[in-house]
This record gives structure tokens, sequence and C-alpha cells, in this order.
């Protein structure tokens, strides 16, 4: 709740702090990005179908995180072992997107969090949210891929949270797949509010499946 308070009035908001119709429904958010404003209702209201259409389960099964800001899913993640990942919503996509944020460590200790592109609507159409993240994949500098996400937060194993949601795979071009796996990586500064965008040609997210297909070619 203080997430969406914050989005509607800004880091003072408080128990008595009030809003106007029109700063619910027309006016831009207090965060939403300088180069796409839209209202706080937008907003919700895509969420809400994102949910509806494609998150309803999970969302019921208390799996994602939701409504969490940058600072504070840092804020979680720092103190958990490496590979743990949270779900939430994205801040900047006016039509609902969702994102998965982990956390690994440097060699001095030093917690290094990452996130990917948010997924939208049209994405979740063709793959679900389980199905991405059970074949999510890093493939960097030659090195053979592995799957970063390893604990739902707070500590629970990727597969035990989300395999009774995992489909069958199915066997589609290597295109086709490529289209919705692929996600530019970013690299979340410890500073609250700084991106570093990952040159897409240096890692990619990638399937097993890409990976093989790949080595082939």
């Amino acid at each position: 709740l203080k997430m969406l308070g914050e989005k509607l009035c800004g880091p003072g908001v408080s128990s008595q702090s009030t809003i106007t119709w029109d700063q619910f429904s027309k006016e831009a958010t207090a965060s939403s990005p300088k180069n796409n404003s839209f209202s706080f209702w937008t907003w919700i209201d895509g969420i809400l179908l994102l949910i509806q259409e494609h998150l309803l389960q999970l969302w019921g099964k208390r799996l994602i995180m939701g409504f969490v800001t940058r600072k504070n899913e840092q804020r979680l993640l720092k103190r958990k072992r490496a590979g743990t990942f949270l779900l939430r919503f994205s801040e900047s996509i006016s039509s609902g997107g969702i994102t998965f944020t982990w956390v690994d460590f440097k060699n001095d200790g030093s917690p290094e969090f990452q996130s990917v592109e948010p997924y939208t609507r049209k994405e979740l159409e063709c793959l679900s949210l389980p199905d991405i993240i059970r074949d999510y994949q890093l493939f960097a500098n030659e090195v053979v891929p592995e799957n970063p996400l390893l604990y739902l937060y707070p500590d629970t194993p990727r597969d035990e949270a989300l395999g009774s949601y995992y489909k069958e795979r199915q066997k589609v071009s290597t295109t086709e797949q490529r289209k919705y796996l692929n996600r530019r990586l970013i690299r979340v500064s410890t500073q609250p509010g700084e991106t570093q965008m990952t040159d897409v040609n240096e890692l990619l997210p990638i399937s097993k499946e890409l990976v093989a297909d790949e080595l082939q070619n």
C-alpha cells in the first residue's frame, strides 16, 4: 500500500494524504517516466487486466510480490542467498507489465541486482510466466548458460513454487521462441533509480533448446 500511495502522492505520502479525482484518473502519477507519463488509473487498470488474463493463479497463491519499488526490492533481496528472485509489476508500462529481479553477489560480498525488461499481456499470450521463468537462461562469453532464478522470495525453490504451473514444452521455431524469451538485461545499481542496460549481444536470456540449436548451426 505504501508503494501505491507514493505513486499517487509522491514520497511524502501519509495516512492523511488525499488526492482529487483528476489526480487519480487523469494526471500523470508522481513516479511516471518523464517520456511516458500516464495516470494512476491507466496504470492500475493495465495491471488488473494483466492479472485477470495471465496471472490470476499466481496472484491468488501470493507468488507475486507485485507492488514494490526498486529501492524496497533491493532491501528485501540483499540479505537473501544468490539466485533469490521476486516478481513485481513494472512502474513504467501503462498497459501492465511484470518483471523479475534477482540478487547475486560479487567477489567482495556486495550484492548485485539484475532485472529484465517487463513482459506484457501480448507476450504472455504466447508464453506463460512460469514457463518463461523455468526456461530463462543467461548466455554470455561462450559460457554454458545457467538459470540464475533459483529461489522465489523469500526462499522457496523455483520448481517447488512454480512447478505445478509449468506446461509441457512444445516444439516451436527458434525464431519464435527467441522473440519472447530474449530480454535485454538491466543491471540495477545499488543506488536507487539508477540502471544500466547491458548490450543485448553480450548477455541474453535463452533456453537450453535455443543453445543447442546455436551450437548445431
